[in-house]
């Protein structure tokens, strides 16, 4: 074998050798775990539990494990109204998925499970994570059922205060700065507690209920000789979310005292650390323990303990500024981070990395090469489905206006009309000289009220029968109902029938192509129309309703026709599907593809009093700025 083919194998062989865990991966049982929060899932603490737990999991599992993270936001949403909703949509959504772990995390989170959760997750093995706050007078529950591993934490204010007290004992005057959110007012109260315990030994004073700025302010004015504790700083008195990273950011940026918290949030951007709870460090425990669980451990042997998630740690970078480097006041043990280091150092694993893509790139380009190929394949593929797809598109739409030409021709004879009538009504006045200008007045006026009626008509054809496809923008939804229901309300005079509109008092905005909106909407109420004529139905109505909540709006048209065959009811919104005579089956097609086009969801259903309602549900618009 020559020199070059041995070259050739060996290069292969390191290919293969590289890329087997993408060739040779084996179907495995996967390890469900349901982790339940009870606060919203912005709290940067929860994602450091997160981190925590997905790295035991990882070690142990490999990718053999998913992890189900929900969120019951009791900060956000009255418990009352929203709990048992969200529990309703939990229990629906676990009912056919086997988890092995539930792990429970927050204040109070497994009294709302035992509520409102099914048996099911009831009857799951857990670990419940919450505050231990019996030394204060205040007990929860934190066993969920036999199988329970109970985690309590503990907030030792009075430990980590005699830590900042020891590192600056000529500094007796603290501050402590307290938000308005649930648990910020829950760590002002437990500081008052602890505080008892210190007699008049120190000067505290409470910053609460004040604004970020009047904070800023307020801490910008004090004295040298004092000290700030950010017990909790979730939400100011504007009800503005900042969470304790940011709060003791822009607390640093605008004093010069040293900052303490309570826990590693804040730790690294301006506080200087201490004695404090460390939420990756529960993470890791939780992990663990977990871990064990799933491998059929008794859940009842493990706890927590203090020093499994508090540490000694500072920040290097505020004892220089306060000349606490070498101190001897540092307890014995503590824990420097964030020191800085020569380039080598501190970069040492980049350019490790760099070599090593250096060395591998070789044979990324011959991948990159293949896949380059096959995107420029589906492109030309995609492209030539857009296309059909908008075509079909500005043929349902000319067809839908088609079919409402008699409707339209007597909508525009209207004002026309109108405006014919009361011009030659004006002449006769002026003829026999029986006329006032306030008269000659009022008759101008309504005919300036009919041409504008007959320009706002024209404008609704004209914008429906544009075919092109126009850049998404804001748009009011309400308006684009309103507008198709003028353009339809000839039709439904023409056959008889009522048409209902139930719609918000205030605009509601989504980001779409409003033409398209449009197009649905004409088509759900022509079909609806269609279905009514079909059945000779007695009710002869049809209403549009509209429908929000806090992230989507819903848009439904309801008729009392013949409702959906169940010959078509499983494919109805595919391609050629039609119950009418002579219909083509685009239709629904079409509104299908516009509505996922824009992201949202589209449904069908007939109704227990008879006829069905179609509906479609899109993205609120929220302007960010």
């Amino acid at each position: 074998m020559s020199d070059k083919c041995k070259t050739y194998y060996c290069f292969l062989l390191f290919f293969l050798i590289l890329n087997s865990g993408i060739f040779g991966q084996k179907l495995e049982n996967v390890n469900n775990v349901l982790i339940i929060y009870a606060l919203n899932p912005t709290i940067p603490a929860y994602r450091e539990i997160s981190d925590g737990i997905r790295e035991q999991f990882k070690r142990e599992f490999g990718n053999r494990f998913f992890i189900h993270s929900e969120y019951l936001s009791k900060d956000i949403n009255p418990p009352a109204d929203t709990l048992n909703k969200i529990f309703t949509a939990l229990n629906e959504k676990y009912d056919k998925i086997k988890i092995d772990l539930m792990i429970c995390v927050g204040i109070d989170a497994i009294s709302s499970i035992q509520t409102y959760a099914s048996d099911y997750i009831k009857s799951l093995p857990c670990i419940s994570v919450d505050f231990d706050l019996s030394n204060y007078g205040i007990e929860n529950n934190l066993v969920l059922n036999d199988k329970t591993a109970v985690f309590k934490m503990e907030i030792d204010i009075k430990k980590i205060l005699e830590a900042a007290i020891n590192l600056f004992p000529e500094r007796r005057n603290l501050y402590f700065i307290c938000g308005r959110s649930g648990p910020d007012r829950l760590y002002a109260f437990m500081t008052r507690k602890t505080l008892e315990t210190f007699g008049d030994s120190l000067n505290y004073t409470f910053i609460e209920n004040k604004t970020m700025d009047e904070i800023l302010g307020f801490v910008g004015q004090l004295p040298p000789e004092s000290l700030i504790i950010v017990s909790g700083m979730v939400k100011d008195a504007a009800n503005v979310n900042y969470y304790n990273p940011e709060s003791v950011r822009l607390i640093r940026q605008s004093s010069n005292v040293p900052i303490f918290t309570y826990s590693d949030m804040g730790f690294g951007e301006g506080a200087l650390g201490g004695y404090f709870l460390i939420f990756t460090r529960i993470g890791t425990a939780i992990g663990k323990t977990g871990v064990e669980i799933i491998k059929d451990a008794d859940p009842k042997l493990f706890s927590l303990k203090q020093e499994d998630y508090y540490d000694v740690m500072f920040d290097y970078r505020e004892l220089q500024k306060f000349n606490l480097v070498n101190s001897k006041l540092l307890p014995r043990g503590s824990k420097i981070m964030f020191k800085e280091n020569n380039f080598i150092t501190r970069y040492k694993w980049i350019l490790g990395f760099i070599i090593l893509f250096l060395l591998l790139q070789s044979i990324l380009i011959v991948r990159l090469i293949m896949l380059n190929r096959r995107q420029k394949h589906l492109a030309l593929q995609l492209k030539k489905y857009e296309t059909k797809s908008w075509d079909l598109i500005s043929q349902d739409r000319i067809m839908r206006m088609g079919q409402l030409t008699a409707s339209l021709s007597h909508e525009l004879n209207q004002p026309l009309t109108a405006m014919l009538s009361t011009a030659q009504a004006g002449i006769r006045f002026i003829e026999s000289g029986n006329y006032t200008m306030e008269l000659i007045k009022e008759i101008i006026t309504d005919i300036i009220h009919d041409n504008q009626r007959l320009a706002s008509i024209l404008s609704s054809l004209r914008g429906m029968m544009k075919l092109e496809k126009r850049k998404k923008e804001p748009v009011d939804l309400n308006t684009l109902v309103k507008d198709v229901s003028g353009i339809f309300s000839g039709e439904a005079i023409r056959y008889k029938t009522e048409l209902i509109l139930e719609l918000p008092d205030e605009p509601v905005y989504i980001l779409a192509d409003g033409i398209q909106i449009q197009q649905i909407i004409l088509n759900f109420l022509m079909n609806a129309l269609q279905s009514l004529e079909k059945a000779k139905a007695k009710k002869r109505m049809i209403i549009i309703t509209e429908t929000k909540d806090y992230d989507n709006v819903k848009v439904s048209v309801r008729d009392f026709g013949e409702g959906i065959s169940d010959e078509i009811k499983g494919n109805l919104f595919q391609p050629f599907t039609t119950s009418k005579e002579g219909g083509i089956g685009i239709g629904l097609s079409v509104c299908k593809f516009i509505v996922l086009e824009h992201m949202g969801k589209i449904s069908a259903q007939n109704m227990p009093d008879g006829g069905a309602e179609f509906s479609f549900s899109l993205k609120k618009f929220k302007d960010e700025g």
